[in-house]
């Protein structure tokens, strides 16, 4: 089955756009361990096999027409296509071309095996719900986010550890309470002594939090530039951080970053006010546990799903989630997530939150107010969760690679950068927004 999935894999990433040899090779050895480039060839001679018209142009690899048979067994084959009809209804470039070869591939098969993949029993979780069943092809997901009450067997712990799949749980207020992680099946002893290394020495452990605390001020700054073109009166608030970024340098311990961090996140709150436009959203000030307003219950569920949502991207690296920079290891199980995500909160969650408020998605009724705070609704949850996903499928060009690339993906390749780092082969350098 392990060729299948590399195919799989090759196809999945062409339908996102151009790769290069070099790029597919290194998504083969991340996901599969495999390193030879007389195997990419193979896995990309199948797919042409099946019909699917890759072109090579200028280093580059390109999807260009849906094929017309797949030579794979009946059992193949309907993973297969529940992988091509989950890609064609979400992939905004090449869906009709992917809905087409679902149709044909349908055409193909003996309508026993038809049946049989449709009832939802083939590499497919089921879900039962008051309104029905509901099937999720495996190959597309990513990982599991449990809310409210679930019941569930260790049949389905099984499966999800034999498909990494990390299952996340969260308690009543949506706050996350675990995650079961599946066996880590990219351990590398080397990787975790070069990052126990640079956390036990204080000067290479330094340079990489002040590098967090940079590329979160960075990201700060885009998203209040981004709304103070668009008309709010942002200006003061964005050359304040501008300076804040200088003094990154003179920071001398993790505790100081973390101070400068606190200190320029709350001026960066305190400019939500003139982004929001909706009345009953005014965020006042921070407040934690429990969430006071409206926004702080956003802000808080939202980073929730930002840490666990790094955590599952990191169990599919080399790095150990127990060792971060800029956060202390300690008692905490988890400290690298919570350093990665400093990085992607302004541009994700907090743009998600203006976003649903400011074109009324989100309204008070989606909340519920009680003794221990305020907190999402059922309802506001869903509406939350659904921009959530969507924005961590939505693609933007990358700079480097020259290629379109999801926000999810571009997590993964945050870390694919800090693996290098501590090898020593290249410097890390966090993302910075280009809005």
């Amino acid at each position: 089955m392990r060729p299948t999935i590399g195919v799989l894999l090759l196809l999945r990433v062409l339908s996102e756009g151009p790769a290069t040899k070099d790029y597919l090779l290194s998504t083969l050895q991340d996901e599969l361990g495999v390193k030879k480039e007389r195997t990419l060839r193979r896995y990309l001679g199948t797919l042409r096999e099946a019909g699917f018209e890759i072109s090579r142009s200028r280093g580059r690899y390109e999807l260009r027409a849906s094929p017309v048979r797949l030579a794979f067994t009946n059992h193949e084959a309907l993973a297969t296509l529940n992988v091509v009809e989950s890609l064609a209804e979400r992939d905004p470039v090449y869906g009709e071309h992917l809905a087409s070869a679902s149709l044909k591939l349908r055409e193909a098969l003996p309508k026993e095996a038809l049946r049989f993949a449709d009832s939802g029993r083939v590499n497919t979780l089921r879900f039962l719900t008051e309104e029905g069943k509901r099937f999720v092809p495996v190959e597309t997901t990513s990982e599991l986010h449990v809310f409210g009450e679930v019941e569930f067997n260790t049949r389905l712990l099984n499966f999800l550890s034999q498909n990494h799949i990390p299952l996340h749980i969260y308690n009543y207020y949506g706050y996350w309470a675990g995650s079961y992680m599946p066996r880590e099946q990219y351990v590398s002893g080397h990787l975790t002594l070069r990052q126990a290394e640079h956390y036990l020495d204080t000067g290479r452990r330094i340079v990489l939090a002040r590098t967090f605390v940079w590329g979160a001020l960075a990201n700060m700054e885009r998203v209040l530039g981004y709304y103070n073109r668009r008309g709010s009166d942002l200006g003061e608030a964005v050359g304040d951080f501008a300076v804040r970024k200088t003094l990154v340098e003179e920071q001398a311990t993790p505790g100081e970053l973390m101070a400068l961090e606190g200190n320029s996140r709350e001026l960066y709150y305190k400019s939500w006010d003139a982004i929001l436009k909706c009345e009953d959203f005014r965020f006042g000030q921070r407040t934690r546990r429990p969430p006071m307003n409206r926004v702080n219950a956003l802000v808080s569920f939202g980073n929730s799903l930002m840490y666990v949502t790094v955590l599952s991207e990191i169990h599919r690296t080399h790095l150990d989630p127990r060792i971060g920079f800029l956060h202390t290891t300690n008692q905490r199980r988890y400290t690298l997530n919570l350093d990665v995500a400093e990085i992607f909160k302004p541009i994700i969650v907090d743009r998600i939150i203006f976003t649903l408020i400011n074109r009324g998605a989100l309204q008070a009724k989606d909340f519920r107010n009680s003794a221990e705070g305020v907190f999402l609704s059922e309802k506001g949850r869903k509406t939350f969760l659904e921009a959530y996903e969507t924005r961590l499928k939505e693609t933007i060009q990358h700079p480097k690679l020259n290629r379109s690339v999801s926000y999810r993906r571009l997590i993964r390749m945050e870390l694919y950068k800090l693996e290098k780092h501590l090898l020593g082969d290249e410097s890390y350098e966090p993302y910075v927004s280009r809005w």
